[in-house]
């Protein structure tokens, strides 16, 4: 075989398996669709959609005339759809399962924000309306915590902005929290407002425990971003996540 022969085989070959391999990408794609409407069933224009992954990849589009969006070639894996609006509450919808070659189409709908009478303590330590604090806070409530099926704390807080989260391997493997860029050291968690921490960690982080901190019990989650140490310590530069449990009721009784 000559060598211009030789050459012309190589390229055809490759030209082969690049064209095999997209048409195998293609036939594999999935998509996800959907419509936005407000609570009276009328379709909601430039809403932004963001596409959240379970491990926390997000990408994002805008809502066309029509309020439709389209999120186009992805891959089989769970998904989450946020929708945003000046003016509207979030709406996050449940899990999206999706399989190959598969196409799912949503409908979200958009109640109109009023006043937030979600009480938080941890941005100032004492009982406050979320829309009577300053600072950047976000709440999760157990609903939603159960619509997305999320079993662990880091699952919870990777949907949310400023958090970087990462679990090296399964269920149990180290896990680390980290807020705004900054080091797990920075990042303080609290059980119902008590720090809770890793006794042997000279740092005062409690990463090593992190990976066993799950939603069993747990009514919401605060986040607070960016510094909260004068109210929590040191520990509190990156910000503040704190655990609100469930309350027991009735009083309290015993016998000896």
């Amino acid at each position: 075989m000559s060598p211009l022969r030789g050459f012309r085989f190589k390229a055809f070959t490759i030209l082969l398996i690049i064209l095999f391999s997209f048409i195998s990408v293609l036939a594999a794609a999935s998509e996800i669709t959907g419509t936005i409407k407000d609570e009276s069933g009328q379709i909601v224009r430039g809403v932004t959609v963001v596409l959240i992954t379970r491990d926390g990849r997000q990408m994002s589009t805008i809502t066309g005339e029509d309020g439709r969006f389209n999120f186009p070639n992805l891959k089989t894996d769970s998904y989450f759809i946020k929708a945003t609006a000046s003016g509207f509450r979030n709406a996050i919808s449940s899990e999206i399962n999706l399989a190959n070659n598969e196409n799912k189409d949503l409908e979200l709908t958009l109640s109109i924000y009023g006043v937030n009478e979600e009480v938080v303590v941890t941005a100032e330590n004492s009982s406050q309306l979320v829309d009577q604090t300053s600072k950047s806070l976000s709440t999760v409530s157990q609903d939603e915590i159960s619509s997305r099926q999320e079993y662990t704390l880091a699952e919870t807080l990777s949907t949310l902005p400023g958090v970087r989260q990462r679990s090296f391997g399964g269920p149990g493997a180290l896990t680390s929290i980290r807020l705004r860029g900054l080091g797990n050291e920075n990042t303080s968690i609290l059980i119902d407002g008590l720090r809770f921490r890793d006794a042997g960690d000279i740092r005062g982080s409690a990463q090593a425990l992190e990976d066993s901190l799950f939603n069993d019990n747990v009514q919401r989650v605060e986040l607070l971003r960016g510094s909260g140490s004068s109210l929590y310590g040191t520990n509190a530069v990156g910000g503040v996540i704190n655990i609100v449990p469930y309350t027991g009721v009735g009083v309290p009784s015993g016998e000896v």
